[in-house]
């Protein structure tokens, strides 16, 4: 089956061959389509379009059927880890061992948080994996302060195939400007 990938993010220069100080390349996906990749690739485009250094380009990977792992986690509102700040899915991995190797990075990058939590969760790839995933919302509003975490919060979803519905409405609550951003899913508008 073969699987699709948007790669890219904030290169040094238009040569597109080195990552700015301090970035590295950002994945979306695996998509099962090209339209469904393409779909996050335009939103990303649209995101940077004034910065000549940020480059994304779609990739198709042939996979097999075969398992793989995902660690998942991130930061949570309580210790009760029941609704989540910033959850992202980081992989796949092919093995056990590799999702491992990263949920013990993570792990250790937020040892000092007491509201991060990450766990390993194996998917078995294919259509009959697909039809066992719950339906995602079609329409969605991702709310929350003007920061980093934020951003990696709208990067996940455009990752799980939506696209930005118009633009952000900003407010303030103090000295602290609050953000929202309404998603739709990809070919339900």
């Amino acid at each position: 089956m073969k699987r699709f990938w948007v790669t890219g993010g904030n290169y040094t220069d238009t040569s597109f061959t080195t990552f700015a100080p301090g970035e590295k390349e950002q994945r979306f996906g695996p998509f099962d389509s090209y339209e469904a990749a393409q779909k996050v690739w335009q939103g990303l485009a649209w995101q940077t379009v004034d910065d000549c250094q940020s480059y994304f380009t779609i990739q198709g990977v042939e996979q097999p059927d075969e398992p793989e792992f995902w660690v998942v986690g991130g930061t949570y509102d309580s210790t009760d880890f029941e609704q989540s700040v910033n959850e992202g899915r980081y992989g796949p991995f092919a093995t056990y061992e590799a999702a491992k190797n990263e949920w013990q990075r993570l792990a250790w990058e937020t040892v000092d948080d007491a509201n991060a939590r990450f766990r390993i969760e194996e998917k078995q790839v294919g259509s009959e994996a697909a039809a066992a995933e719950p339906a995602k919302l079609a329409y969605r509003v991702l709310t929350g302060p003007d920061d980093r975490s934020f951003c990696e919060r709208v990067s996940q979803a455009l990752a799980e195939g939506y696209v930005l519905h118009g633009a952000p409405a900003l407010t303030t609550k103090g000295d602290q400007v609050i953000v929202a951003q309404a998603l739709v899913l990809a070919g339900s508008a």
